[in-house]
């Protein structure tokens, strides 16, 4: 069969070559045919393309000169049209036309009319023309003083075409003669021989010939057919050979496969018997049903739990349903003794669903888990297990989890009646010893009040820290996520530390460099709580030398967008006593100090590290402390944070647009503030000079430099700022705007006067907010700007206009409360009402209409949460008074559960009087609006 479908091959073959050789001229002169017109198609279309190349890289090249002539002249023209020089505008005109391309060139003046022209002038419909602007000045001062028309000529490309067709035409014939001769003499002898030599073969091999190979080594298409009919011939035997081959190993697979069918059945069987005998040994209840809720098989322990013994019968192909009811039936489940049919339902509802695994409880006391899971093929596998050990566990922890939480609100309520309790007097210690610290009192007097004072606050902040450490360790600390103004919350931390390190006679700075973010998501309260305890940690261990807070970023502010994470790093360096190596366990233990003796110099619970690294755990951050014994500590905290947009600062901006460029002379003996300084300074582009000492100031003056402004140290060794400023007033300088830096704000008169004499734009408390830095420098630099200043502004120590003919209520059950309240509203100007319960306020609202209540929130009877509810219902929306809230309760979440509550504000008891003011002064702005409201035409 193979030999005669070969020889039929082959004959065919045969025929296809015969009628080849026979008819070779016709074949030779059809691929002339072919080739030829294929030839000329082809260097007509190469030529072609190469043509349309050449002629727009031509045009182009026309056009970028008539560009660039037109431009460069226009600029040449600049000076002579604007000096009006119009011979010199003609000279330039005329010198174009010596450029073989130009053939005409044109200049007008802003008006239009004619100041020169060469040439055929300006054709604006020709092809190569253009007309551009002559500009007098750069950028945006430039302005249009007149026209260029220019007009070239393309003649040129034109003569470099007719020279390239020319070309083209010849190399077409050159190329068309070698082609055709190539073609015929490639075509007699690549393609007669070896057809010949092909035919040949095939006649041998229909002659009974066993190998008839042609020998033809060529690699083209003639060759592979000679290589493809000689590895026939060589496939042909190979495929006998193999086929012979092939049916013997047939043979032996199948009786080899036969003898391994018969040992996998038996292997089978006896892996059956195994998973059989493994079901029946777990200690879980196991069974499984088939695609129609049948069982297939189930071990001894679900018949245990099912069916009350592990004997039981129970038999392959019984219908779940069916087992149900046996189930049912035995008494076992106390579920199914009231209600049978519905235990059967929801049984069988849960089968169905196959879903999470549910608990249920048998007769004798024990609790199983019970989980159906689908098979692959519809069928489920049902698992009871024994939980009845972890379930006794489980409620045992629940109920220790109950106790504990039990004693946690225990300790939280004990917390909080005991800070009311302290803070209630406090309130009369502070707010008394404040209005006792403002009256007339000689040396001894106010050092006693002072004292005071201060014990009052020592007081109150170990109360806050022990409030703090609860919190944190009951796990009830939660983290506001709102954008924070991260310089100012920065810069305003420090503030509160100010008098303190003047006191002492400390340096105090804050250094946030250029590629922190403005803006980040965070707690603004925590972040501040902790910068406020590392920075009153450095002031409370440092006697001299200073302490600096620096803020940097991973990443540059300009790279991050908004929502993407940055590591922020608070630095808090002192140069304080130190601590020593061995004592650095200590330092974030509860109710730990460094120096535990008790002779030791400082004070404190030693909660405020604590409290502050639970508070840096929980912004996911991590804080590490350095210090050399002796020579000064440096806290470091890293914070992740989000970017986030700043609220709108437009007018800031415009006042560090309108201060850009100006030169600024810094006089500074502190070599971190003057850092500090001349780096705020260029980062709004203004431009520091930094000197040390005030004679080096005067030296720079006195030599004819000018400067701006200056900024000037008050407390400086030699002399001071305030006689510094003097000599520049009496110098070449007097006219210059002065900004006095100073640690405290000295309260004498004759430094008063003395500030007064001299004239300063602005005196600013070191180390100065980046807000009231820059409107300082507005005011001496850009006045008009600095008027409209409002989000720099320090916070008021006195009343604003709009507050000072409030109508007020203070409401307070507290006598000593009342009394503190009372005087401090009335040392403001303010003649407040008094009510002395939650009814009294309500009823004296009733009857006459207020601006501001403060109302107390811990009163008997009725507090003061029910009393703004009752006091919002009862009055209409025009008439209701700005209600503040005012508490000596200070546990978690007080001020948004008051503000929920339906207060307006918040104040903590002891009363701070600047907080009081603000408070006082949004309750007139609420007022003031309602007011106009009320005004506006229906």
């Amino acid at each position: 069969m193979i030999g005669s479908n070969a020889s039929s091959r082959l004959d065919g073959a045969a025929a296809r070559v015969a009628s080849a050789l026979g008819a070779a001229r016709s074949v030779q002169a059809r691929f002339l045919l072919y080739v030829a017109p294929l030839v000329v198609v082809s260097i007509a279309l190469a030529f072609g393309i190469y043509e349309v190349i050449a002629g727009r890289t031509a045009e182009e090249q026309l056009r970028n000169k008539l560009d660039r002539l037109a431009s460069i002249q226009a600029s040449v023209l600049s000076r002579p049209m604007w000096n009006i020089a119009d011979s010199q505008v003609e000279l330039i005109v005329q010198a174009l036309m010596s450029d073989s391309d130009v053939v005409g060139a044109v200049v007008r003046d802003q008006s239009g009319s004619l100041v020169a022209r060469a040439g055929a002038g300006m054709d604006p419909a020709a092809a190569y023309s253009a007309e551009v602007s002559i500009l007098h000045g750069d950028g945006q001062e430039a302005r249009q003083i007149g026209t260029l028309g220019l007009t070239l000529s393309d003649a040129r490309i034109n003569a470099y075409a007719r020279q390239r067709l020319a070309l083209a035409a010849v190399l077409a014939l050159v190329l068309l003669g070698a082609t055709v001769g190539a073609a015929l003499v490639a075509n007699r002898r690549v393609i007669g021989r070896p057809l010949g030599l092909l035919l040949d073969s095939i006649h041998r091999v229909r002659a009974g010939e066993r190998h008839a190979y042609v020998d033809w080594p060529s690699g083209d298409e003639i060759g592979r057919v000679v290589t493809a009919f000689n590895d026939m011939q060589r496939k042909q035997e190979r495929t006998q050979a193999q086929l012979r081959e092939a049916n013997e190993r047939l043979e032996s697979r199948v009786a080899e496969r036969t003898a391994k069918l018969a040992d996998a059945e038996a292997e089978a069987q006896e892996a059956r018997g195994r998973l059989i005998d493994a079901i029946e040994n777990i200690s879980e209840g196991f069974a499984l049903f088939d695609e129609r809720d049948r069982l297939i098989v189930a071990n001894g322990r679900y018949r245990e739990v099912m069916l009350g013994a592990e004997d039981a019968p129970l038999d392959t192909g019984t219908p779940f349903r069916s087992l149900l009811r046996r189930a049912s039936g035995s008494g076992r489940f106390p579920g199914a003794r009231a209600d049978a049919a519905g235990w059967i339902d929801r049984q069988a509802e849960r089968y169905r669903q196959a879903g999470d695994a549910f608990v249920q409880s048998t007769g004798d006391k024990r609790w199983h888990q019970v989980g159906y899971r689908a098979t692959g093929s519809g069928g489920r596998v049902a698992v009871h297990s024994d939980i009845s050990e972890q379930k006794r566990i489980s409620d045992e922890l629940q109920e220790a989890k109950d106790s504990a939480e039990a004693a946690n609100e225990a300790k939280s309520a004990f917390l909080a009646t005991m800070s009311h309790e302290i803070r209630t007097p406090l309130n009369a210690i502070v707010g008394m010893s404040t209005l006792l610290q403002a009256t007339r009192l000689d040396d001894e007097q106010q050092d006693h009040a002072q004292t005071i004072s201060a014990a009052a606050g020592t007081l109150l902040t170990i109360i806050n820290d022990i409030l703090d450490f609860s919190k944190v360790e009951a796990g009830a600390l939660e983290l506001e996520r709102i954008p924070i103004d991260l310089p100012d919350t920065a810069e305003s931390t420090v503030e509160l530390v100010a008098s303190r390190a003047a006191e002492k006679g400390i340096g105090l700075g804050c250094h946030v460099q250029s590629d922190v973010p403005a803006g980040v998501i965070g707690d603004p309260v925590r972040l501040k709580q902790i910068l406020l305890n590392l920075l009153n940690n450095a002031v409370k261990f440092t006697e001299e030398g200073e302490v600096v807070l620096t803020l940097s970023s991973s990443r540059p502010a300009p790279a991050l967008s908004e929502g993407e994470t940055t590591l922020l790093t608070l630095s808090v360096r002192d140069t304080g006593v130190g601590i020593p190596e061995d004592r650095l366990d200590r330092l974030f233990k509860s109710f730990s100090q460094v120096d535990a003796s008790t002779t030791r110099r400082f004070g404190g619970t030693g909660l405020g590290l604590v409290i502050t690294k639970r508070l840096v755990e929980l912004m996911g951050g991590e804080i590490t402390v350095e210090s050399t014994f002796g020579r000064g500590t440096t806290f470091t905290v890293t914070i992740p944070c989000e970017a986030a947009p700043l609220p709108d600062r437009v007018a800031r901006e415009r006042r560090a647009r309108a201060i850009r460029g100006a030169h600024v002379l810094v006089v500074d003996d502190n070599p971190t503030n003057r850092l500090i300084l001349a780096e705020k300074l260029r980062g709004w582009e203004l431009r520091p000079h930094v000197v040390a000492t005030p004679d080096e100031a005067l030296d720079r003056v006195a030599v004819g430099e000018r400067f701006d402004v200056a900024l000037i140290d008050f407390d400086m060794p030699g002399m001071n700022g305030l006689e510094l400023s003097r000599r520049l007033r009496g110098g070449p300088a007097k006219a210059m705007p002065l900004v006095m830096f100073t640690s405290v704000a000295p309260a004498d008169a004759q430094f008063r006067a003395g500030i007064e004499a001299v004239g300063f734009a602005a005196v600013l408390s070191k180390p100065a907010k980046t807000g009231h830095l820059l409107n300082a420098m507005a005011t001496a630099i850009a006045p008009d700007e600095a008027r409209d200043a409002r989000d720099g502004t320090p916070p008021a120590t006195v009343l604003p206009e709009e507050a000072k003919d409030l109508a007020i209520l203070l409401v307070d059950d507290n006598r000593m409360n009342r009394k503190v309240g009372q005087k401090i509203l009335k040392r403001l100007g303010y003649d407040p009402t008094i009510a002395k319960s939650g009814e009294d306020a309500i009823e004296r609202c009733a009857a006459e209409r207020f601006d501001v209540v403060l109302m107390d929130i811990e009163m008997p009877d009725m507090d003061g949460v029910t009393a703004t509810g009752e006091i919002r219902a009862r009055l209409p929306a025009e008439t209701r008074p700005y209600i503040v809230a005012l508490t000596a309760n200070a546990m978690a979440s007080d001020r948004e559960s008051y503000l929920r509550a339906g207060m307006d504000d918040y104040l903590s008891k002891p009363l701070d009087q600047v907080a009081l003011i603000d408070s006082l002064r949004r309750g007139a702005q609420l007022r003031h609006r309602d007011a106009g409201n009320e005004a506006e035409p229906t």
